[in-house]
């Protein structure tokens, strides 16, 4: 049996307006970066440790960072994505700064744009 296309949508869009929206965290998008920058309250790691090499050269990568975490460890978005690819380049200067409040602020754009842009 053939469904027609149109009917297909309207049953999407039908679905969509009876689940309310659900903004994810950072936690959802990427938990991992999440756990490591802002999980049980801990500290950045003192510039220059062993830590820190690691986690700022991983920031520095665009299929590990934060970003490329979000996108399934990959660095497409790069490509596709102009926002995504600007956040994950800021993550980095936030980080090399040790800027808690620009990790924050970060977080809080790339939250918004992926819950307003790849979401759904």
């Amino acid at each position: 049996m053939i469904v027609n296309t149109t009917v297909q949508r309207e049953v999407k869009k039908a679905i969509n307006q009876a689940e309310p929206e659900k903004s994810l965290t950072l936690k959802d998008i990427s938990p991992q970066w999440y756990e490591r920058l802002f999980g049980k309250e801990r500290p950045l790691p003192v510039p220059l440790s062993p830590i820190w090499f690691k986690w700022y050269f991983e920031l520095d990568s665009p299929s590990k960072c934060i970003i490329g975490e979000a996108h399934g460890y990959t660095s497409s978005y790069e490509q596709t994505c102009k926002e995504c690819d600007r956040l994950g380049w800021s993550f980095g200067k936030s980080f090399i700064l040790r800027s808690r409040t620009r990790l924050e602020d970060d977080v809080n754009e790339f939250v918004h744009h992926w819950n307003t842009k790849h979401l759904r």
